[in-house]
């Protein structure tokens, strides 16, 4: 059975959905409008949001980097710094190469860059030698850029010439850097992390005053190495000082610039030399403080090494108190009454105690 439609409901259908059409094509033209309108500012929401990442991103490898070096006390090159960096943060190696729009990323050497016993470049490995030269133009920088790729002569290793790093180095932020003249890039688009290598190492003098020889190693190494010797370790070197019978005396975790010498078969700070000019200060009366303790005990005293020390910090006490006030008679009898006591127990250690 059909339906039969008259032709008025047919032309109002028809005038119906023609409207709807226009309404369509109008609401269509509105939102092309509107997103050339915020197009612009889109994409520079997202160009910036972009760096920051990146920026943010650069700053954690060059923090891992370090953090790597300290933990390994190796300096990783071209071939290894994306491996290094990846174990050291727990990343994946395209992680470190690549950034967010797929450019691969390059780690820069300082061409002039000198390490180690030979004055080499990098990978660098320390070992018990260290840095007999302070390192020079130890650094490098992690660049990368999200628009069009670096140039062609800026890639994973030593820079073309020590001018080429040194401009790159220079380069302010949102800048390009000077001879990249053929590099159409934007310098906003650029981001660069420097790292001065040269910070992470602290000067070592090892020095010997005695008629025997002291030793030294570092890390968990085997073997021992005489003194003297004064180098450039990277921090948190543990350094092992033995005297000349190999037996371990002291254990000293590197972070600033130190020096010990090996004296009358004791490591200590500086040495210590009786005899010498007087000075109005206390290291030579804590330099004979740390050679009598490292000492060996008189075992037939009656007092104990603890027991001259308190005696005579006690005897020193009130000794420097009557001084400081002109030394008055009131106060010289605690002196003498401390003097005698110190004396009293000098004797209880240096004798043999009666039966």
């Amino acid at each position: 059975m059909k339906t039969l439609i008259s032709k008025g409901a047919r032309r109002k259908a028809t005038r119906l959905w023609a409207w709807s059409l226009i309404e369509m094509i109008g609401v269509l033209g509105i939102i092309a409008i509107i997103s050339l309108a915020i197009a612009p500012a889109l994409m520079n929401q997202i160009t910036q949001a972009n760096k920051e990442a990146e920026s943010k991103m650069l700053e954690r490898l060059a923090d891992g980097l370090q953090m790597a070096i300290l933990r390994e006390h190796r300096i990783p090159g071209a071939g290894d710094f994306a491996q290094t960096i990846a174990r050291q943060l727990g990343l994946d190696q395209a992680s470190v190469l690549y950034n967010r729009v797929g450019r691969q990323r390059v780690y820069l050497i300082h061409p002039g860059i000198q390490l180690g016993p030979s004055n080499s470049g990098l990978p660098y490995t320390q070992d018990w030698h260290g840095s007999p030269n302070e390192p020079t133009n130890a650094r490098v920088m992690i660049i990368s850029s999200l628009s069009i790729p670096l140039p062609s002569g800026i890639a994973s290793g030593p820079a073309p010439s020590a001018d080429a790093f040194e401009a790159i180095w220079n380069t302010a932020e949102d800048t390009v850097p000077s001879g990249w003249d053929n590099w159409s890039g934007d310098g906003s688009s650029l981001i660069i992390r420097r790292v001065n290598l040269g910070l992470l190492f602290v000067k070592v003098g090892i020095s010997n005053n005695s008629v025997d020889t002291g030793m030294f190693a570092i890390d968990d190494e085997n073997g021992f190495h005489p003194a003297p010797r004064t180098t450039w370790y990277l921090m948190n070197t543990k350094l092992r000082l033995f005297g000349s019978n190999e037996i371990l005396q002291t254990t000293e975790i590197l972070r600033d610039p130190v020096s010990f010498v090996y004296d009358n078969g004791v490591w200590r700070g500086k040495p210590y030399s009786i005899g010498s000019p007087k000075r109005l200060s206390g290291v030579d009366l804590q330099a004979a403080y740390e050679l009598f303790m490292a000492s060996p005990p008189n075992p037939n005293g009656k007092a104990s090494k603890d027991d001259v020390i308190a005696a005579m910090t006690n005897f020193m006490s009130y000794y420097t108190n009557w001084a400081a006030q002109n030394f008055p008679n009131n106060l010289q009898k605690d002196v003498k009454q401390a003097a005698m006591r110190l004396d009293n127990v000098l004797e209880d250690y240096l004798f043999k105690a009666a039966k």
